[in-house]
C-alpha cells in the first residue's frame, strides 16, 4: 500500500491508526477509550509531571493522532495547549481521533515547528517533541540551533521531553547537541518497554530535583492510567558529567527483570554513551 506520504486512516479490532504507509504506525487509540495512550512512549513522555503536576502552558510539536494532545486536555485542566503541525492532512485527520475542537485552551496551527519556535516569545513549562514525517524524524528538529530556540521558549523551570527514534548514533549525536545547549547536568533518558523508542528529558533547572523524586521508593507521583511511566521513571541514566568529557552513568535498572533482557539493555546503553562521548568532544574542538 502507498500513499504517497499522504496520511490516512485504518481501523481494526477496535483500534484506529494513522499512517503515512504501511510500512509503520504513526498514531494509535482503542476506539473506545480515545483519551488513553496506547503507545508506550507516549506514557513516558508524561514524566515531566514528576517535578510539574500542573501546567500551565505546554508545548507539542507534532499532532499526528492528537495522543498527546487529548490527554494533557484531560489530564491538565488548567494547562493552555498549543500544538504546532507542519502537515494540513494530519490535521484534517483529527476528527477521526477525537482531538477536541480549538477552544481558549486549545490551539492547533498549521506551521512549521522550526519557524515557530525561532520567532514566537511566548513562554511554555513544557515542550513536547514528537515530530516525524513519512521518513522519520525531521533532521533539522534535532539541530542545535533548533534546541536553542525551544531553550529560550521554555520557562525558567521548563523542561523539553522528545520522543526519539533512530541508530545509536544519530541519538547520541543529538544528544550531544542538546548537552551543548542544556548544560551538561541536564539531561536523562530512557527506553520505553514495548518499543524502541527513547524518551529524553532536558532540563533548564529542575535537573537535580528529578532526579531525586525518581529516587523515591516508592516513586511518588501520579502515574494511574500510565502502566509504563513509573517503569520508566524508575529505570532511567541520568548523565552527571565529572567534566566535559565525561560522562559516568547513573543506572537504577532493576535487577527483577530478565537477566538476558538487562544484559542486552546495558549493551545498547554502552554504544550510546560512546557515541555520546565521541560526539560531545568534537562539539568541544
Amino acid at each position: 500500500m502507498s500513499s504517497n506520504g499522504k496520511p490516512f486512516v485504518f481501523e481494526d479490532g477496535g483500534v484506529r491508526t494513522l499512517h503515512f504507509s504501511d510500512l509503520s504506525i504513526q498514531s494509535a487509540m482503542w476506539v473506545d477509550r480515545p483519551n488513553d495512550l496506547m503507545f508506550g512512549y507516549t506514557q513516558c513522555m508524561l514524566a515531566f509531571s514528576v517535578v510539574n503536576p500542573t501546567p500551565e502552558n505546554i508545548l507539542i510539536v507534532g499532532l499526528g493522532g492528537g495522543s498527546l494532545v487529548k490527554y494533557c486536555y484531560q489530564r491538565f485542566p488548567r494547562a493552555k495547549i498549543v500544538v504546532l503541525e507542519v502537515d494540513a492532512n494530519v490535521i484534517a485527520l483529527s476528527p477521526a481521533f477525537d482531538v477536541p475542537e480549538c477552544c481558549d485552551r486549545l490551539t492547533i496551527l498549521n506551521v512549521d515547528a522550526r519557524e515557530f519556535v525561532r520567532h514566537d516569545e511566548k513562554a511554555f513549562d513544557v515542550i513536547l517533541q514528537d515530530g516525524f514525517d513519512s521518513n522519520g524524524i525531521v533532521p533539522e528538529m534535532t539541530s542545535e540551533s533548533y534546541f536553542r530556540d525551544c531553550h529560550r521558549l521554555l520557562t525558567p523551570d521548563g523542561i523539553f521531553v522528545s520522543n526519539n527514534w533512530g541508530s545509536s548514533r544519530s541519538i547520541g549525536e543529538q544528544f550531544a547537541r542538546l548537552l551543548a545547549v542544556f548544560g551538561n547536568s541536564s539531561l536523562t533518558w530512557g527506553r520505553c518497554k514495548d518499543s524502541q523508542n527513547i524518551v529524553s528529558l532536558a532540563f533548564k533547572s529542575s535537573y537535580q530535583l528529578f532526579q531525586s523524586k525518581c529516587s523515591d521508593t516508592p516513586v511518588s507521583f501520579d502515574c494511574k492510567g500510565l502502566p509504563q511511566l513509573k517503569l520508566f521513571v524508575s529505570n532511567l541514566v541520568f548523565f552527571q558529567p565529572k567534566n566535559k568529557n565525561d560522562f559516568p552513568l547513573r543506572d537504577r535498572t532493576h535487577l527483577s527483570e530478565n537477566i538476558s533482557e538487562w544484559n542486552a539493555k546495558e549493551i545498547r546503553k554502552s554504544l550510546l554513551i560512546d557515541f555520546i562521548r565521541k560526539a560531545f568532544q568534537l562539539a568541544q574542538k
